[in-house]
């Protein structure tokens, strides 16, 4: 881990720390203690400088400056001029090393305008399942007293079904169920990926699989992307440099730009795959939000051993719906298999029997479902150009959500926003090297949060200055 945290990270970090009473130079000490204390904050790191967690936090660099003092005066850090501020070697700890939380907004309690998450509203369709026979089978199997951690052989065969409907044909032996997509991807980083090891991502890419990386202690790469997805000379060059054990991509409708790749930029990127034999991991949890014809996964382009795929229905159908699971070769899915019944031994067979009911119709899921987005992506972009002119951002793409160039600080602005009782993921979250500086994420599930948490925004953009506390 490096030896200096910088303001974006620390700031992601401390996410939440002014939701108490109290002076805030009090607050943000407290907040920081506990990061050194629990490990978070790794001894002999160097902080940021005041100038530039003030501007991360939206304070002023005197509530910073207390609140370094304070933590001075306790022996957590010190200060050397012309060194910087760095925790020092003899801090306490109290547990083990925590890396590069993500996903600390899930953990805020609910705020009055909540644009932190990608959750999608329950599909229509759902109530049309439940009124099926689907719960026949889940008596049948009711009668099985013994953990089934393959997954039900109804669900893999009819995942099977699914990939074969988008041309990527499949066999339910190469199917292995889990809980959603993001647990399949913590089995894949814990089976096939040792700390110290280097994955490729797209810059910008999914936070939460930034958080899976991190905790793996997972050195991450980002590639720079075009319209068309990631360029191929930087693919290129970034595996001749680091010899990656993996390549981690969203090749449809990704989260958070909403590109699709081309069929000609994934005819090059399967064909460096080919070349270099380096696995790629297909991240397909939004591949049903492409406002076009389903392209497919790249599975179909690419040899098996060097192909895995990930998938679930909650973007199709219901966020609670938590089953997921991963398409790869037999050594792979016995590799995950064990990663799986050291954790949670298997999975809920209600809800893979739910599922199992939910796939034959997913085709009808994904037309409502991309209807919604489109009816939800005109609207904010009608309510970004009224009352956040300033805005910039690519409309013709697809996915939930829409990534926003604001042309100011998004790290300042989310801080600032948060206070206002706004919570909004800011760019560097979904970066392994804290870029996209000023943009932000604005998810498409909720019409009617939109509408009101717009104009809210827009009351908190143009009056960046910090020279005060609020």
């Amino acid at each position: 881990m490096s030896d200096r945290i910088s303001g974006s990270r620390l700031a992601r970090q401390l996410a939440g720390w002014d939701g108490k009473d109290g002076a805030l130079h009090t607050l943000l000490a407290h907040a920081i203690r506990e990061l050194i204390r629990s490990g978070a904050i790794a001894r002999a790191t160097t902080l940021p400088s005041q100038r530039e967690l003030a501007q991360a936090l939206a304070v002023s660099r005197t509530t910073v400056g207390h609140a370094y003092q304070e933590l001075g005066d306790e022996g957590w850090i010190s200060t050397h001029h012309g060194s910087g501020t760095r925790v020092r070697t003899t801090a306490l700890r109290s547990g083990p090393l925590a890396e590069d939380d993500r996903l600390g907004t899930y953990a805020i309690p609910s705020e009055s305008f909540d644009l932190s998450s990608g959750v999608l509203s329950t599909s229509p369709l759902l109530r049309r399942v439940l009124r099926s026979n689907w719960d026949q089978d889940l008596r049948r199997l009711s009668s099985n007293d013994r953990f089934m951690p393959w997954g039900i052989n109804e669900l893999r065969v009819a995942v099977a079904h699914y990939y074969a409907e988008v041309n990527t044909p499949t066999e339910p032996d190469q199917v292995l169920a889990t809980n959603g997509s993001h647990h399949a991807l913590t089995l894949l980083v814990s089976c096939l990926l040792e700390p110290g090891d280097t994955v490729l991502v797209e810059d910008p890419t999914y936070r939460g699989a930034l958080d899976v990386f991190s905790r793996r202690g997972v050195n991450v790469v980002g590639i720079a992307c075009d319209d068309d997805g990631p360029i191929p000379s930087e693919l290129i060059a970034a595996i001749r440099k680091h010899t990656p054990r993996m390549i981690y991509t969203i090749p449809t409708a990704h989260n958070v730009t909403g590109i699709t790749w081309s069929p000609r930029r994934r005819e090059q990127i399967a064909d460096s795959i080919r070349q270099f034999g380096v696995p790629l991991l297909d991240d397909g949890s939004t591949a049903d939000l492409h406002s076009g014809p389903h392209p497919g996964h790249l599975a179909s382009l690419l040899p098996a051993e060097l192909s895995i795929t990930i998938g679930s229905l909650t973007k199709l159908f219901w966020s609670g719906l938590r089953v997921g699971w991963i398409r790869a070769t037999e050594p792979v899915l016995k590799a995950a298999l064990n990663a799986r019944v050291t954790s949670d031994l298997a999975g809920s067979i209600p809800s893979q029997v739910l599922t199992s009911a939910c796939l034959p119709i997913a085709n009808d899921a994904r037309t409502l479902r991309r209807k919604e987005l489109g009816h939800t992506r005109t609207l904010a972009t009608s309510l970004i150009k009224d009352w956040l002119p300033t805005w910039e951002f690519d409309e013709s793409r697809g996915g939930a959500c829409l990534w926003i160039n604001t042309k100011v600080n998004s790290v300042q602005l989310a801080s600032r926003l948060r206070r206002n009782n706004i919570l909004i993921v800011p760019g560097p979250d979904f970066s392994p090297c804290d870029n996209w500086q000023t943009h932000v994420r604005i998810p498409l599930g909720d019409p009617g949060l939109l509408e009101e948490a717009i104009p809210a925004i827009s009351k908190t953009v143009g009056i960046l200055n910090f020279d005060e506390d609020m």
